[in-house]
This record gives C-alpha cells, structure tokens and sequence, in this order.
C-alpha cells in the first residue's frame, strides 16, 4: 500500500511539473519507453536495482542515456532529474508503477477513462460501440478501450475501469458458483 502512495505521489509530482511546461504527453511518453526499455532490457534493470553499483554510478548512466537526445531537450533534462531523485531517495524500484500512475492521473485530466477488456474472441465493431457508449453513459467521461482476448475466460467479458471490476466471464461464473457449492457442503 505504501509503495501504491509513493506512486501516486511522485507521477502526481512529475505531471504537475509537465503541465507546467507544456510537455505533459511528452513526458508520458517518455515514461512509456524508459519503463517498456528496463523490461526489453534486464541487464540494466538489474545495474539501477544493483545495491552494490553506487548512485553515482547509476546517475552517470543516467546522463549519458539522455545526453545524447537534444532533440527532446528539457524533456530528457527533466526525466534524467527525476530518475536521480528516484536513485537518491531509493525509489528507483518504483519506476514502472510510477509509469502507470501517471498515466492514469493523465488520462483523468484529460477526463478520459481506459477500460480494460477482456474476451475470448476480438470484439465487433458494433459491441464495441455499444459498450463504450454505455461506459461513457455509466462514468460520464469519454471512454478508451484497451482490447485483449483471453481464452481462458472461455466465453463472456471483464472490464477493469480504475477500481471497479465486472466479470461477466464464464469463467468467473464458473468460479462463483464452484464457491456457493463449496459454501453449502461445508
């Protein structure tokens, strides 16, 4: 839970400083491809995480992955700052949820939700209208759908919209009632 707080708490800070420069979808993006890096790449994800390389050592790393990039110039300046105060203060594990949160708190900004959906087959084109219009109808706020098919559902959808989660699976069923029968013999 706490780790949760401090991400919250520093993507809060990274895209009130952003905003102020203009460059909120910059830095987002930014984020994005460091984090989607540090995955690709587990050797360097290993050094920053490394206790035994010093912050030092890690932040000149640092430089020279953004030094070369003038073209995003305060961007760049801007997230090799904040990657060093995330070395400094041992927050550095946190890189990738921060990436999340910020996204998050950017797409309520924006006042757009992202809804994750889940099925087994890809959605048609006319379900998909509906179910983003009732979305929209539901929070008010103008609907994105991240799309993934997933078998193991075996039929039925789920849709994850920030905290709320609606599990019209088979699978979930399935599940639901192997509980209530469980429930009843015990």
């Amino acid at each position: 839970m706490q780790e949760f707080v401090a991400s919250n708490r520093y993507a809060q800070a990274l895209f009130e400083i952003a905003r102020g420069m203009g460059r909120d979808q910059a830095v987002e993006d930014e984020l994005e491809a460091f984090s989607a890096a540090l995955k690709s790449q587990p050797d360097i994800e290993k050094f920053f995480l490394n206790p035994s390389f010093t912050v030092a050592e890690k932040k000149r790393l640092l430089d020279r992955l953004y030094a070369h990039d003038e073209g995003r110039g305060s961007v760049a300046r801007v997230m090799a700052g904040f990657y060093s105060l995330l070395l400094e203060k041992g927050r550095f594990p946190l890189a990738h949820e921060i990436a999340v949160a910020y996204k998050r708190i950017s797409d309520l900004a924006q006042g757009e939700g992202v809804a994750e959906v889940r099925t087994t087959t890809p959605l048609s084109a006319t379900v998909e209208t509906r179910l983003v219009a009732a979305l929209e109808r539901m929070t008010g706020e103008k609907i994105v759908l991240k799309k993934k098919t997933d078998p193991a559902l075996v039929g039925g959808i789920t849709v994850r919209l920030r905290n709320k989660f609606f599990d019209g699976s088979v699978a979930g069923h399935l599940e639901r009632l192997k509980t209530e029968l469980l429930g009843t013999w015990h």
